[in-house]
């Protein structure tokens, strides 16, 4: 009998700013609604089965659809309370800001000027999810338009 071998196609068509701010997810949260005008609202925490562990980690996840521009994004937390993190290879990152790749590189980098004069975050920088080992740990439902 023939083997059937299915594989899973991931969709990493995102842009992704990692943000280096050592507060609790809801301040952070409050930080970029004030600052980008979003209402990101917190959304059922991210659940990671880390297989060497075996345990399940939950990372804090904040969620904002805005219809009219076709965009979704999600902070989302890089440390579990169990101390774990969501991209390991990334541990000094705190949060991660995901949005929809229809934005442009020019959007991309009007979003990462907003962000940057916000005193309580000490860095804010773009990250290719191309490059990251552990990206499909940063695979969430999104919100279809």
């Amino acid at each position: 009998m023939a083997k059937k071998i299915l594989t899973l196609e991931l969709d990493y068509n995102f842009n992704l700013i990692a943000l280096i701010a050592p507060l609790k997810a809801y301040r952070i949260c409050w930080m970029l609604n004030n600052a980008m005008n979003l209402r990101l609202r917190k959304a059922e925490d991210l659940c990671y089965h880390a297989p060497k562990s075996k345990q399940f980690s939950y990372f804090s996840l904040y969620h904002c659809a805005l219809e009219m521009y076709k965009v979704n994004y999600f902070l989302i937390s890089n440390k579990s309370d169990s101390n774990v993190y969501l991209i390991p290879e990334l541990k000094q990152v705190d949060f991660f800001l995901r949005f929809s790749k229809s934005l442009t590189y020019i959007q991309n980098k009007q979003v990462i000027d907003i962000i940057k004069p916000i005193p309580q975050i000490q860095t804010v920088f773009e990250v290719n999810p191309d490059s990251l080992k552990s990206k499909q740990n940063l695979i969430v439902d999104e919100i279809e338009f």
